[in-house]
């Protein structure tokens, strides 16, 4: 309701992805929670 559903995505694109990498800067498999907090005044 209200667009959030919208704005969260929006935000969240507007992000740049970086790959988790190891020590010797090989890519490795990773899983991230992304939480996006919203206040209504």
């Amino acid at each position: 309701g209200f667009g959030l559903d919208e704005k969260a995505e929006e935000a969240v694109r507007a992000w740049h992805f970086v790959p988790a990498r190891d020590a010797a800067g090989r890519g490795v498999p990773a899983w991230v929670t992304i939480e996006v907090t919203f206040h209504l005044f």
